[in-house]
């Protein structure tokens, strides 16, 4: 095997691990995951923890499939700076605490966890051959490939989005594809041309991604305490120091290390825990136990209170009912009352209706009388200007208005 760049970088990738903060981590997660049916059919993610791997035969991509991996890990496309186990983590606690405002954190999860997703394609379609539903098999049917998966499902899915024990179907591997797919820039993985072969690897992956976030949703909390208990803790917060640990934990290298040594034939060697190790994970499992313990609690008190809230529910209800016919004997008085303000305005509204009529009869005899006064008014003038004349005695036009007006 020639010696060449990337075949150091991948036998030192290969021997740490055994030790150091990376592996450590990796370790702990895969030890917590469930793999889910999908995974478990094809031979579970145990054999993946096993002893450490000499490179073998390196295949012809295999510098390629791990400048993926690096990119993976951390990068200027990424929205957090974080490394992926840490970003998710707060999530959880932010899900935990039922914490306002993080919608725009599961947006950066989101868009990172397709970045990376496309990455697992991406590194399926430099090392395996065929068409992208054979080397979506292919990666399937290694130890060390189903790890890398269950590893993206568990933490980059289930850790990040799983609220109150349940992963909504919109965070799903296949619906974060969808969503953030075709909106990325992955410059900084590969060439333009390589997107589509690896989303039609992803798009045969995406049953057995779906079904093993699903299981790490029912372990989330034995997630969150292997990820806690295993990340090094930072005096410094800024930027620069989480870029540098995400680089320098390089999970997802380690993990593709293992698989280019696995799909290369190298063998395996096994190495006994120290006893360090082995302290922590039985405080690790004691802590998911209790975790799960806690669970198991909080369900049975969820359904001690519904009981006593059925339990109390008759004596509400007939309250509820008493208070019903109170309302509808309020609302039948209400209604004779109504009925009876009604009675009243008709009899207004006829009342007002005939001192109406009488006003109009009243208006038109005073016309009428206005108008005989004037034609009283005209017969006197006559009268007058008879007895200016000295024509009879004047009296006949005033007789025969005295006829009119009777």
């Amino acid at each position: 095997m020639p010696r060449d760049s990337a075949a150091v970088d991948l036998r030192a990738l290969l021997d740490g691990w055994s030790s150091g903060p990376g592996p450590a981590l990796a370790r702990a997660v895969l030890a917590a995951m469930p793999p889910g049916d999908g995974l478990r059919e094809r031979g579970g993610i145990e054999g993946a923890l096993r002893g450490v791997y000499s490179p073998g035969e390196v295949p012809p991509r295999a510098a390629e499939a791990l400048a993926v991996a690096a990119a993976m890990d951390a990068g200027e496309h990424f929205r957090a700076v974080a490394t992926g186990a840490r970003a998710a983590l707060s999530l959880y606690d932010a899900h935990e605490d039922w914490a306002l405002g993080i919608g725009d954190l599961e947006l950066d999860q989101g868009r990172d966890a397709a970045i990376r997703l496309l990455g697992i394609g991406l590194v399926a379609e430099a090392l395996l051959p065929g068409q992208p539903m054979q080397q979506a098999e292919g990666l399937l049917a290694l130890s060390s490939g189903r790890a890398l998966l269950a590893w993206f499902a568990a933490v980059e899915v289930a850790l990040a989005f799983t609220s109150d024990g349940e992963l909504s179907a919109d965070f799903l591997p296949g619906e974060l594809l969808d969503a953030y797919g075709d909106e990325l820039d992955l410059s900084g993985l590969a060439d333009r041309a390589r997107i589509a072969p690896a989303r039609r690897v992803i798009g045969s992956l995406l049953a057995s991604l779906d079904d093993a976030a699903l299981a790490g949703a029912e372990v989330v909390d034995a997630l969150a305490e292997a990820v806690r208990g295993t990340l090094p803790a930072l005096a410094d917060n800024s930027a620069e120091a989480l870029a540098a640990e995400a680089a320098g934990l390089g999970i997802y290298q380690l993990l593709v290390a293992r698989l280019v040594a696995e799909l290369g034939g190298g063998s395996i060697a096994e190495v006994a825990p120290r006893p360090a190790d082995d302290a922590l994970s039985q405080a690790r499992a004691a802590v998911a136990a209790l975790l799960a313990s806690a669970r198991v609690a909080r369900a049975e008190a969820a359904a001690a209170l519904a009981a006593a809230r059925e339990r109390g529910s008759g004596a509400r209800e007939e309250a509820i009912r008493a208070r019903l016919r109170e309302l509808a004997a309020l609302r039948e008085d209400a209604g004779a009352e109504l009925a009876a303000i009604e009675g009243e305005r008709s009899e207004l509204e006829a009342t007002r209706a005939g001192i109406a009529e009488q006003i109009a009869a009243a208006e038109r005899g005073a016309l009428d009388a206005g108008e005989r006064a004037s034609i009283a008014e005209r017969e006197a003038d006559r009268i007058e200007v008879g007895l200016a004349g000295g024509s009879g005695d004047g009296l006949e036009p005033l007789e025969r208005a005295l006829a009119e007006a009777l």
